[in-house]
């Protein structure tokens, strides 16, 4: 009896404060079992975290794509909260392109992200969530099955290949997939939600789950079974709990960050995307799964998965392969398709694997994953694959290799040869590497304290107002992501094309991999492209603008700079990215410029395709957009947006138009501001239902610091919307 009474309390879920219904339940284990599965799951935790130190001391890369986007979100984390800027770090800003991140993981990367080598810092805190999935694992396999089935399914699962890949990288999926995990031990111990403890407990491992990464709710779809059936009989007091605890953790930063969630979603949704009907898309994640899992959990959890024989005769049985199909087609939906993704709903695939099997089939699935992870990292045995329609594979393995990619030297000399005066240094780079591209050249830039320096890519305009680039040999990376790099890198790495009259190779870094890196910096030209004073062209057309009545005062030319220290521009009508603009007087401040024409090298007009090298201040003296213009342009700019049209009155500017077949109209009320452009939204609606302006307070703001895209200094006088325009100057 009290064995019994212990072996119950061993489980951390199960117990909290409310008997359990009279029902049939299978025997409990012995205390025994509990505590010779307990320490077996410590000595799993062990051997994961000897694996760790052995790869730590041994691998010396930078982190690639992702991995470096994950470490710059959580060093922007502790940089704010250091300031004491609680706002900032709970609104968090994006990246680029990128829905925001939630910060829980981020917040666990913060005892090592300032560290020495944040790289492998991250391995460590990775560590923990492998022993908190782990335990996760024990629990739910001690549920369904028993204590040892729970120690096996805690092996099947952290020693894949793909587990022992992402505890080394600086990625959210091994925490994800422990909180989904807990989540769903925690609610086959809620019985229904009957129990008050554990559903609280589920909601705030729910919760922890959706402040890991916003896409965990794809992994609990089952549970709305459940919860639905609560609603109508006694577990209705614990789902209301569960979600109240689950919105008080999550709700707050995602009620904040919905203006921008949203937005993103749907565009990274598409990222990669390849339609689920195009060629093999639909076999994706089962032939990742059979390399990322290697046979022994493939083979047992899928057949455990759909023998129901082989399955615990409750009434949950149904909830493992629930968990995992559902996972499974939710994800093979989505065009962007990776095993990670994936990995949270794989979890019930291990305890399936530990069904009712010989026991000697079960022990020796857990021998090989066990000697398949020790290898790993070693590549002692060689790796196995066999071709049965779908590629099967064991003992795959990736060394820790000891490479310096120079990333740090490459950006410490472009900050040691910046140009004295300049706000920001533009940094463009020509890779997209695994160990060279942007997301780790930021990461660098950050750690190393270089503030002076902003990296970017490049674009139609290759490096228009760009101090330095980088520019790759060999290899620049996957195919699927290099896309026109290669042939913008025949032109600059050519002496005879024209982007090399504007910029000069200072420094070469030879690479790992065999390559060098081109380090180019802006040139100073001594004369000046167009000689000095003033202009007049009446009619100008370019690739990039258009202009008529333009006045050109360049004033005198500065050898020893390289620029015209002061020019004064006018025009009557100047049209630029398709925006047209009236009226327009500015100052330019430290400008310089060349030709990118080579329709005639012998006599380049240097007004024939101009391209900035250097601009360091824009004074916009006077300017006015009209109605109209602004309307086509935002219908030629915005993607899915038509019959657009736009009014100026009273200080606000009301848009309205069709997006993607749905009617959206926003009222925006600009005010200039000391640092920038604020936008307060005074009203916005999505087919007439009327969104909720009050999310967006604060976050509307256009800044006139100098940044990547405008590197330099801009001053806009006043601003005024009235009288059908919207006026600099007036």
């Amino acid at each position: 009896m009290g064995d019994r009474h212990v072996g119950e309390k061993l489980n951390a879920f199960e117990d909290f404060d409310e008997p359990e219904d009279v029902r049939p339940v299978r025997k409990p284990a012995t205390l025994r079992d509990q505590l010779g599965s307990l320490a077996g799951l410590l000595l799993l935790i062990g051997f994961h975290a000897f694996q760790a130190a052995q790869w730590t001391s041994h691998d010396r890369r930078p982190p690639g794509w992702d991995q470096g986007v994950q470490l710059e979100t959580a060093w922007d984390l502790k940089a704010a909260l250091s300031k004491g800027d609680l706002k900032g770090a709970f609104l968090n800003a994006p990246k680029p392109g990128m829905p925001p991140f939630p910060p829980l993981f981020h917040l666990s990367l913060l005892p090592v992200i300032g560290g020495a080598d944040a790289v492998n810092g991250a391995v460590w805190v990775n560590v923990g969530y492998l022993a908190l999935l782990a335990f996760g694992l024990w629990g739910l396999g001690r549920h369904f099955l028993g204590p040892w089935e729970g120690l096996g399914a805690a092996v099947l699962l952290t020693c894949t290949p793909e587990v022992a890949w992402l505890s080394r990288e600086a990625l959210v999926d091994v925490a994800l997939t422990a909180w989904v995990v807990c989540a769903y031990w925690a609610f086959a111990a809620c019985d229904g939600f009957r129990k008050r403890g554990p559903s609280v407990l589920v909601g705030l491992l729910f919760a922890a789950a959706m402040m890991t990464k916003w896409s965990a709710f794809s992994y609990f779809f089952p549970l709305l079974v459940p919860a639905f059936a609560a609603l109508q009989g006694a577990g209705a007091g614990g789902l209301l709990a569960a979600a109240a605890a689950a919105f008080v953790v999550g709700g707050p930063w995602y009620l904040a960050q919905l203006p921008i969630l949203v937005p993103r979603l749907f565009e990274a949704a598409a990222d990669q995307a390849v339609p689920l009907w195009q060629g093999t898309a639909f076999l994706t994640y089962p032939i990742a799964m059979a390399q990322g899992l290697e046979l022994p959990l493939f083979a047992l959890g899928l057949i455990g998965a759909v023998v129901p024989s082989l399955r615990r005769k409750t009434e949950e049985s149904w909830l493992l392969p629930a968990w995992f199909a559902a996972a499974l087609v939710f994800w093979t939906v989505v065009p962007n398709r990776q095993l990670r993704y994936l990995l949270p709903g794989l979890a019930p695939l291990a305890v399936l694997a530990m069904g009712p099997y010989p026991r000697g089939v079960r022990a020796a699935a857990c021998a090989v994953a066990l000697v398949s992870a020790w290898n790993y990292p070693r590549g002692v045995i060689p790796h196995l694959a066999l071709n049965a329609g779908i590629p099967l594979s064991v003992f795959k393995s990736d060394k820790p290799i000891q490479e310096d990619w120079r990333l740090p030297e490459m950006l410490k000399a472009a900050q040691g040869l910046r140009e004295p005066g300049t706000a920001v240094s533009n940094f463009a780079f020509v890779a997209n590497h695994p160990r060279l591209n942007g997301p780790n050249l930021n990461w660098e830039l950050k750690r190393l304290g270089l503030p002076g320096l902003r990296v970017r890519g490049v674009n139609k305009r290759y490096t228009e107002l760009c101090e330095f680039v980088l520019v790759k040999e060999g290899d620049l990376g996957p195919a699927s992501v290099v896309n026109q790099l290669p042939e913008v890198r025949t032109v600059m790495l050519d002496p005879g094309r024209w982007w090399q009259r504007g910029w000069g190779e200072v420094k070469r870094f030879k690479l790992p991999d065999g390559s060098e890196a081109v380090l180019f910096q802006r040139r100073h030209p001594r004369r000046a492209p167009v000689g000095e004073g003033k202009m007049r062209i009446d009619y100008y057309e370019d690739k990039a603008f258009t202009a008529e009545g333009l006045e050109l005062d360049l004033g005198r030319w500065d050898p020893e700079r390289g620029v015209y220290p002061r020019a004064e521009l006018k025009a009557a009508r100047f049209v630029i990215r398709g925006l047209e603009v009236e009226n327009v007087q500015a100052v330019l401040t430290g400008l310089n410029f060349f030709s990118a024409d080579e329709s005639n090298a012998a006599k380049v007009d240097p007004l024939s395709d101009p391209r900035l090298t250097r601009l360091d201040g824009l004074e916009l003296r006077y300017a006015e957009v009209r109605e109209e213009a602004l309307a086509a342009f935002l219908t030629a700019r915005v993607k899915g947006l038509t019959d657009a049209s736009v009014k100026f009155s009273g200080g606000v500017a009301s848009l309205s138009g069709v997006w993607k077949g749905k009617k959206v109209r926003v009222a925006l009320a600009p005010t200039l501001m000391k640092d920038g452009l604020a936008a307060g939204l005074r009203s916005a609606d999505v087919m007439g239902v009327p969104l909720p302006v009050s999310l967006f307070a604060g976050r509307l703001k256009v800044p006139f610091a100098p940044s990547s895209e405008l590197p330099f200094k801009l001053v806009v006088p006043s601003l005024s919307i009235d009288e059908g325009a919207l006026a600099i100057g007036r």
